[in-house]
């Protein structure tokens, strides 16, 4: 009833006198791992390195009686071979059981690699059905891809849900393109900015600007304008801060229903039963593994390994080459080398890539990405100043604040998680070794495993 594993158990049996050799023999039981010996025809030594928690130790000791001569607890009966005979049998039991066990653990071993590895096959031959002609991704793409609002890009190529990034991202965006204008207003200790409209909602916006709008300006603001710390205090108010949390799910369903039309285009029809067979192939293998691991077998450990580390590359080639149709597979790779120009985007000429109006429309997807503050420390590096205030929506506000968009996202950030519900987010007794015997009786000077 131990919790604790114990170290070195030593236990020492000494009888009031010596027999003579062949009359003492000693059987333990318990962890397989202990050691008994006999030491001049008198004493008994149980030697465990380490004792499991909750596993008894026990020694099952025969000796003539003549040893205890004064002891009345006596029986009229020859026991020694029907003692030696159920001593046996047990060692014939353990040895069977650990074969069994030998035997089922290897097949259980065997299973986990083979699961993994058919899945494997399965992925790669579906993934060569449906997109038989993998396109070859470029180092770098220098035009959008494709005119998707950042929100929406990044849930349908990168998989990312709608986060205070991509709200940052979508707010940038309607800046630039004039429903909303930014005024900073400087404070004792720091910066605020006034998210203004500017011009109505038309057909260009989409339903989730619709809805970015109306939870901005209507929910946090007056319908007109708003300031970020209006929306960061925003649980001041407890029924403003409900009213803005049901918006933010508005918005975020808004942008998953878009984003569901370029993941059905893109997603390749065997896309679902690859993640959950890729998923399950690593949970069975962890499973696995763990169950091997307690037999303390070598064979067994390395099947175990070699299932799990096989199961950890399907779910890693998985998400190198998720199922994609070959459209799919195209703006999966178009878009991440455009993720890749804009990460790098201080090893080449801006200018020779295009105009101050165009790296302003490449800020917003950078912002989406977490990726602005390069892209703006470029502009500023590689494009004249009256150049930037004159041509660039964003760089005014930035050179005169280098944390502007950490300014705008935190505040964002803040408001969002704090209207968000809380619920959205001994000692042990000595006993017996009796749990089956090796065998390995003493005799004489002799002694055995447990």
């Amino acid at each position: 009833a131990w919790d604790d594993v114990l170290s070195d158990v030593d236990v020492r049996i000494e009888l009031p006198m010596p027999v003579e050799p062949g009359e003492l023999k000693a059987w333990g039981h318990g962890d397989a791992t202990g050691e008994v010996t006999l030491q001049d025809n008198q004493v008994v030594l149980l030697e465990v390195g380490r004792n499991p928690e909750n596993t008894f130790v026990e020694a099952n000791v025969v000796f003539p009686t003549y040893v205890t001569w004064n002891n009345p607890n006596k029986v009229a009966e020859d026991r020694l071979e029907q003692i030696i005979g159920t001593e046996e049998k047990l060692e014939r039991d353990e040895i069977e059981s650990r074969r069994n066990i030998l035997i089922g653990g290897t097949l259980l071993g065997l299973f986990g690699p083979l699961v993994a590895l058919l899945t494997l096959v399965w992925m790669q031959r579906k993934n060569k059905k449906s997109n038989p002609d993998p396109y070859d991704e470029p180092e770098y793409v220098y035009q959008l891809p494709a005119p998707l609002a950042p929100a929406v890009m990044n849930k349908a190529i990168f998989g990312q849900r709608p986060n205070p990034d991509t709200v940052t991202a979508t707010l940038l965006d309607l800046v630039r393109r004039g429903y909303l204008k930014m005024d900073e207003i400087e404070l004792e200790n720091g910066f605020d900015y006034l998210i203004s409209k500017t011009k109505e909602s038309d057909t260009d916006l989409s339903d989730q600007e619709w809805h970015l709008l109306k939870w901005f300006l209507d929910t946090a603001g007056d319908g007109e304008s708003v300031t970020l710390g209006e929306v960061e205090a925003i649980e001041a108010d407890t029924k403003l801060g409900e009213a803005f949390y049901k918006e933010h799910l508005a918005w975020e369903k808004a942008v998953l229903e878009e984003a569901k039309i370029y993941e059905k285009r893109y997603r390749a029809p065997h896309a679902t039963a690859a993640t959950v067979w890729a998923i399950l192939s690593l949970i069975a293998n962890i499973v696995m593994f763990i169950l091997l691991l307690t037999q303390l077998r070598w064979l067994l450990f390395l099947l175990g390994l070699t299932g799990l580390l096989l199961a950890i590359y399907v779910v890693v080639y998985h998400v190198k080459h998720p199922a994609l149709t070959p459209e799919g597979d195209r703006a999966m790779k178009d878009w991440r080398a455009f993720k890749r120009m804009l990460t790098d985007v201080g090893t080449f000429s801006m200018a020779d890539v295009g105009s101050v109006e165009m790296w302003d429309t490449y800020v917003v997807y950078a912002a989406a990405m977490g990726i602005a503050d390069e892209v703006l420390d470029q502009m500023a590096i590689q494009y004249p100043n009256d150049t930037l205030y004159e041509d660039s929506y964003f760089y005014p506000y930035y050179y005169r604040n280098p944390a502007y968009l950490y300014g705008v996202r935190e505040p964002i950030s803040r408001g969002i998680v704090s209207s968000t519900p809380q619920s959205d987010s001994s000692s042990g007794s000595g006993g017996g070794f009796s749990g089956g015997s090796s065998g390995g009786s003493g005799g004489g000077s002799g002694g055995g495993a447990f």
